[in-house]
């Protein structure tokens, strides 16, 4: 998975730098708007929270995601946003209904849990991986205790965990949707998860 989005890395750095230019465009004129219409100043610190979906199915997207968040970091490195991303993964088990044919967990599924392991736990990139990204033209990133590899939050999701149980892979998709919308609509969460995060 990582290798297709390493040969395209540039592409991918370049449309994520489109969509985080027109969502900053998208706040500054709504500020604007709306200190206009209150005729008060009107905060303009943006902190959006960034959210990638993804799954470790063994697909060719396992382990993609990283890069997509490496992407991202780069945009804006100055930001403390960016090192604030959440990962939400699909675990392999939420694709047996697709993959019934195929049993246990394909090679590349463990691949990328170990680099999403190695992610968390390394505070700079390897020295092959910054030459990839350098021939990208991301730069290397601040170092320090702050940063990882990758999304510094990620919620795996499968069908079961005990409490659960999910019988489908869409009734997996409509559970994380219903928590990712109860999330950014739900004010009081939003403020726990946010207090959690700078504990």
């Amino acid at each position: 998975g990582r290798a297709v989005a390493l040969s395209q890395l540039d592409s991918i750095k370049f449309k994520i730098e489109q969509a985080l230019n027109r969502m900053m465009a998208a706040h500054g004129k709504e500020m604007a708007e709306l200190k206009e219409l209150f005729k008060a100043s009107v905060s303009t610190q943006f902190n959006p929270n960034i959210v990638i979906i993804s799954s470790l199915s063994g697909g060719s997207g396992s382990g993609q995601w990283l890069d997509v968040s490496e992407a991202i970091k780069a945009t804006y490195p100055l930001e403390n946003w960016v090192n604030e991303q959440t990962a939400v993964l699909f675990a392999p088990d939420v694709f047996d209904d697709v993959k019934s044919a195929r049993h246990g967990i394909a090679a590349n599924s463990l691949a990328a849990l170990g680099e999403l392991v190695n992610g968390k736990l390394r505070h700079q990139r390897t020295p092959s991986l910054q030459h990839a990204y350098t021939q990208a033209k991301i730069g290397a990133p601040v170092k320090g205790p702050a940063y990882n590899v990758g999304a510094k939050h990620v919620y795996m999701f499968g069908k079961h965990n005990g409490s659960v149980v999910y019988n489908s892979q869409n009734e997996v998709y409509l559970g994380v949707a219903s928590s990712l919308a109860k999330w950014v609509t739900d004010s009081e969460i939003n403020e726990t998860i946010v207090n959690i995060r700078s504990e």
